[in-house]
């Protein structure tokens, strides 16, 4: 009947993919329907379905992210992916958003988004947006990974539940620490609810809910080996620091998800999604032993624990040296041997809710959306970090006095201090490690505590919320020749990040030996019977204090001066708006337009007084020392800038297959926010002052992308696509911004006259490009069996040049930080009737982490 609109239902099949005369509004599972959205897309993307490969090993977004054409993970904290990488641009330059909103997170402060707080299980797909358009924030230097959230008013059933049941573990025979070696078996559980209802007076299912609960626990355990040499370009350099590590970790995952959807009309949706969220990591012991002797720097002499002449490309041999009679617990000795252990107890929960909706009224549409993120980061109450060392002064000599070089620990044939010989000839990676003189090293009765050596941050809170809010209004233009759209809309932003530090430190005041935990058994002691004696400091603590406090002396001005030298607190409001034109012409497709920010920052902390508070008085008065260093020396520093990010998109079905793209977009990757702190450091000598900069400009980016993109049956897909990516204002650290004036209105009361301002700053420029090719297919076409095998891999080729802040220095991509240039990902999985299984493998090439001309 004329006026009136009807609803009809297709189950789209894997050979219908786009109609050309109308558009029919449909949405189908699996890597059929992300291939459809990626070839429908106005701009240049990749999607792919959270099922895509299967079930991943911990069920986690970041595991289908990194196998994304030009997608790795971040400089991995403590050897675990966490944070992703688009193009090469590293992490903390790439955004996380849920449904194109930003969610909290820890490490929001350096903009490091940990995707591992939640489980890709809740969600339907993923996309990594590279071709940035007005209407999505920019603020993604290489791209922007979008998760999106399952609709359960699309599912074809009423009633739909799936459960996910599953062990994980190593395989006997492998390679493993030995505290990983006791626990290879982990469990990880998920289900999910999905119905849909008809509200009174509905003819139709118009509500839906789902419902998603998930755990799981992700275990690693790794050794680490660290070697520190001279500096120098002579040859043969000394290795002065040598250290072990062995660490391992229970990461446990719970979380809830629910959604509902709620159709009030056929031109009118609305949507509320609430994610609850906690990470905890109850247990994860670390084990450390540094061996140490002077510096990168030492000249050795008759007097150094270095030996002259005594080292070569292999050995390094060193002395054991007596203390000097005037050393202290607070000097550092020629040579030591530090056994640090350390128990890390985290505690994270997310809470996220955002309420959308989206309408239609004649030739406009409306959509909205809200949200509300949080996420605290804690650390729990069994957080204890505790240094033996041999080689030092005690606190607390053998005779019960204040240690000194003649009141500390004595061999039975007088020897002190401690000497070993390091000798990597047989194996780099375990090397020899023999006694040179000495205390005995193996002997846990030869080491005492460091001064402040045991030490806590429980209780430490760093708490980012987001507040965010955008809309859009879509117009049809009333041409009949094209489809066109107009569309405009804003967007208002605010997140905030604190540090809310709780710091203890405490000094043995025993005299006798701390009781050494002879049940820990390390992977270096395991491959080469070094025997040093470990310590846990859970053994001497309780809540994050001493079981036996009068065996402690804590430093109570290092407790109060903490609270405000390790405070900071910083707000970001962005306020955007954009207008841009999308639409289609025949075979071409075209988006441009352009998108304006605003950004305001406000950020605060403390910073101690130009002439401190004396040891003396410190320590007859450490609250009111403290107080009088910090409490009247609040900073509050404001900054605002502006951008616009033009951009352009267009797109052409050469044959009903064959797509191809070509675009020009701008994007930024904004500074770290924790660069707004004002601190104050004053370098006297130098008479310079290092300070923050809340007013830093953000990195910008001008991308053209040319790709080609074939499509065929069923759901395959083959694309290859070239990217130039020209960056500018990279930000680059201790730039002079001018001598301080005199005078109270100088901005520091009148102090640090004369002296010269370094801060962080915008300077230098760089280059990056690359190809990126992707393939998939399902091989159907195979007879029996075979048919059910398909492929998807993809390769990433990056290069990048130019001088990344670096004024008059050159670098290449072996010569940037956390810059991949070669990666890739192949699987290959065979599916038989209930019956199914898959092969992964990821590669990403040597790159480095860390990076100094000097």
């Amino acid at each position: 009947t004329a006026g009136l609109s009807a609803r009809r239902d297709f189950d789209l099949t894997s050979s219908v993919y786009l109609l050309d005369v109308f558009r029919v509004a449909g949405e189908r599972e699996g890597n059929a329907a992300a291939v459809t959205l990626q070839r429908n897309a106005d701009n240049l993307k990749n999607v792919v379905a959270m099922d895509a490969y299967g079930n991943l090993p911990n069920l986690s977004a970041i595991e289908l992210a990194i196998r994304m054409p030009g997608v790795t993970f971040g400089n991995p904290s403590d050897e675990v992916a966490e944070t992703v990488s688009v193009r090469g641009m590293g992490q903390g330059m790439s955004t996380i958003t849920i449904d194109g909103g930003l969610m909290s997170s820890w490490g929001a402060q350096s903009r490091n988004t940990r995707m591992t707080a939640f489980t890709g299980a809740m969600f339907e797909g993923l996309e990594v947006i590279k071709g940035h358009t007005p209407d999505k924030g920019v603020d993604s230097l290489g791209g922007t990974v979008n998760i999106k959230t399952r609709s359960p008013l699309s599912m074809r059933e009423r009633r739909r539940i799936t459960y996910t049941a599953s062990v994980s573990g190593i395989p006997s025979g492998t390679d493993q620490i030995p505290m990983r070696e006791q626990h290879r078996w982990h469990p990880l559980f998920n289900v999910a609810w999905l119905q849909k209802f008809k509200t009174p007076g509905s003819g139709q299912d118009n509500l839906a809910v789902s419902a998603n609960f998930f755990y799981s626990e992700n275990v690693f355990g790794f050794f680490r080996t660290v070697r520190d040499y001279q500096q120098t370009n002579s040859v043969p350099a000394y290795l002065w620091d040598y250290s072990t590590q062995d660490q391992y970790a229970v990461r446990v995952q719970k979380s809830l998800n629910t959604k509902w959807d709620y159709r009030v009309s056929d031109n009118s949706l609305l949507k509320v999604n609430v994610i609850v969220s906690d990470t905890p990591e109850p247990f994860r012991p670390s084990y450390q032993t540094r061996a140490f002797a002077g510096s990168a720097t030492t000249v050795p002499s008759a007097t150094t624990g270095i030996v002259p002449g005594a080292f070569d490309r292999r050995i390094t041999v060193v002395r054991a040296n007596a203390p000097a009679a005037t050393a202290t617990a607070a000097t550092t000795p020629t040579a030591a041997i530090d056994a640090i252990s350390r128990f890390i107890h985290r505690l994270q929960d997310l809470r996220h809710i955002d309420l959308a909706g989206e309408h239609r009224l004649g030739a406009f549409e409306y959509d909205w959306a809200g949200l509300y993120s949080v996420t605290r980061y804690r650390w729990g109450p069994k957080e204890i970090s505790l240094t033996n060392r041999i080689g030092g002064v005690p606190v607390i000599g053998p005779n019960g006095q204040p240690g000194t070089g003649l009141n500390t620990m004595v061999a039975p044939n007088g020897e002190r201090g401690v000497g070993w010989i390091l000798d990597r000839t047989a194996s780099d990676a375990y090397p020899r490690f023999v006694q040179n003189g000495g205390l005995d090293f193996t002997v846990p009765g030869n080491y005492r505590p460091t001064q402040n050596g045991l030490s806590s941050q429980a209780g430490d809170i760093q708490p980012h919320k987001v507040r965010d809010l955008r809309g859009n209004i879509k117009y049809r233009l009333p041409v009949e020749s094209i489809t066109a759209y107009l569309k405009t809309g804003g967007q208002v932003r605010e997140q905030t990040t604190s540090t809310l530090p709780v710091r203890r430190r405490w000094s043995y005041l025993g005299r006798e030996a701390l009781p050494s935990d002879t049940s820990v058994m390390t992977w270096d002691r395991l491959r080469t019977g070094r025997a040093i004696p470990q310590w846990t400091p859970l053994q001497f603590t309780e809540n994050g204090r001493p079981k036996e406090p009068s065996l402690w002396q804590e430093d109570l001005y290092f407790h109060e001066s903490s609270r405000y030298s390790a405070f900071n607190h910083v707000r970001e409001t962005v306020y955007a708006t954009y207008l841009m034109t999308q639409g289609k012409f025949g075979r071409n497709g075209f988006v441009a337009g352009v998108r304006g920010e605003t950004t305001d920052t406000v950020a605060s902390s403390y910073v101690r007084s130009r002439v401190p508070s004396t040891p003396a008085e410190q320590a007859a008065d450490p609250v009111g020392a403290a107080r009088r260093d910090y409490a009247g020396n609040y900073r509050e520093r404001a900054g605002r800038y502006t951008n616009y990010f033009p951009s352009i998109h267009l797109n052409r079905d050469f044959l009903p297959n064959l797509k191809g793209r070509l675009s020009w977009s701008t994007s930024m990757g904004r500074p770290s926010m924790a660069n707004a702190v004002p601190r104050e450091t004053p370098n006297e000598s130098a008479r310079t002052l290092t300070i923050g900069n809340p007013a830093l400009l953000p990195q910008t980016a001008k991308t053209w992308d040319a790709s080609l993109e074939y499509y065929f049956e069923p759901s395959g897909s083959v694309s290859a696509g070239w990217f130039h990516k020209r960056i500018r204002d990279y930000i680059v650290n201790n730039v002079n911004v001018g001598v301080i004036g005199g005078g109270k209105d100088n901005g520091y009361l009148g102090e640090y006259e004369g002296f010269t301002q370094l801060t962080a700053s915008n300077a230098g420029n760089a280059i990056a490009q690359g190809w990126e090719f992707n393939y998939l297919q399902q091989f159907t076409f195979l007879p029996g069996w075979l048919r059910g095998l398909s492929f998807n891999g993809n390769m990433t080729i990056l290069n990048a040049h130019g001088d990344f802040g670096s004024a008059g220095a050159y670098r290449d991509k072996d010569q940037v930080p956390g810059f991949i240039p070669y990666s890739g990902n192949a699987s290959l999985s065979w599916k038989y009737r209930r019956f199914g299984t898959r092969v992964l493998y990821s590669y990403t090439s040597y790159h480095i982490r860390t990076f100094n001309e000097s």
